[in-house]
């Protein structure tokens, strides 16, 4: 199992598709075929550059957040009433640009979740069955509106809000209540670190609730939590054989290198542009940071 926190893990419209990334390399099957040439003709998007991929589950429009330039890409058919909420502003004035930082569908696709960078999030249920009640965490989390930065959708109502900087609650629903289910035995767990933080990448199977995917810090450590179908452990596998390669790490160690350069080149370069006082998007480069508090309860 991997432990460094590399691997990132998007399921697709049926069981038997998804889209994955360890490493250097990436695999897929039954995945949009516009991701897949969006990949092949951007070499920003390193799998090692990738912060997050969602699809929607009808297969025919996705989103990819890089690290390093905090860029968005998406799909060609990316419907409008979306692609609103996924939009940078226009604000001249703005520091930073107002693209989408968080963005997840519910399993049947009839709702989402996006939160942006300075528009705060829209949540979207449509319909959806998850007992998801916003006035509740409002009412028993502190600053819910401004600390919500994701929320997972898994099957059978089962959902994880994921917190800025007060780690996630989890509402396990139908199957996942049962303590001997892998996703209630895994956040069971994760209680008992004395540090822990959710990750970007994280997700949940919307077609089988033993199935997930938990990117968690644990004191300076990113680890990984999953329980995957047979065929999707398979290709995991094959990635981390071909990563454990001696070329391959090389290759590795000096793409983190290159980036870590880059992390300090884009800093220091806000740095100045804040000392010199502009303040428009063309003239602002944000580093890629973020900040998390752990916190579990069972609704």
């Amino acid at each position: 199992m991997p432990h460094d926190g590399r691997l990132k893990v998007v399921f697709g419209p049926a069981p038997d598709s998804y889209f994955v990334t360890y490493g250097k390399r990436y695999a897929w099957n039954n995945a949009p075929e516009s991701l897949v040439q969006t990949f092949q003709a951007n070499s920003e998007l390193d799998p090692m550059n990738v912060a997050w991929i969602s699809i929607h589950p009808s297969n025919e429009y996705w989103a990819v957040k890089t690290v390093l330039g905090d860029n968005l890409y998406v799909a060609p058919r990316t419907p409008d009433t979306l692609l609103a909420h996924l939009r940078p502003t226009s604000d001249a004035h703005s520091l930073t640009e107002d693209k989408a930082q968080a963005l997840s569908f519910t399993a049947d696709g009839r709702g989402f979740f996006v939160r942006r960078a300075q528009r705060g999030y829209v949540l979207e249920l449509g319909g959806a069955p998850y007992a998801l009640d916003v006035a509740e965490l409002r009412a028993s989390i502190p600053d819910f509106d401004a600390r919500v930065r994701d929320v997972l959708f898994g099957r059978d109502g089962t959902w994880i809000c994921v917190y800025r900087d007060a780690g996630f609650t989890a509402n396990l629903d139908g199957p996942a209540q049962d303590p001997e289910h892998p996703l209630h035995k895994v956040c069971k767990e994760l209680t008992e670190e004395a540090e822990c933080r959710v990750l970007e990448g994280s997700v949940l199977s919307p077609h089988d609730d033993r199935h997930f995917v938990l990117r968690v810090q644990i004191g300076d450590k990113i680890v990984t939590r999953w329980n995957l179908p047979d065929a999707m452990l398979a290709v995991v596998n094959e990635l981390v054989e071909r990563t454990n390669d001696p070329a391959e790490q090389a290759l590795i160690e000096q793409s983190v290198m290159t980036s870590a350069n880059n992390a300090m080149m884009v800093a220091q370069i806000q740095a100045d542009i804040q000392a010199q006082g502009m303040r428009t998007v063309q003239d602002m480069f944000r580093p890629y940071t973020t900040r998390y508090e752990y916190r579990w309860e069972r609704r």
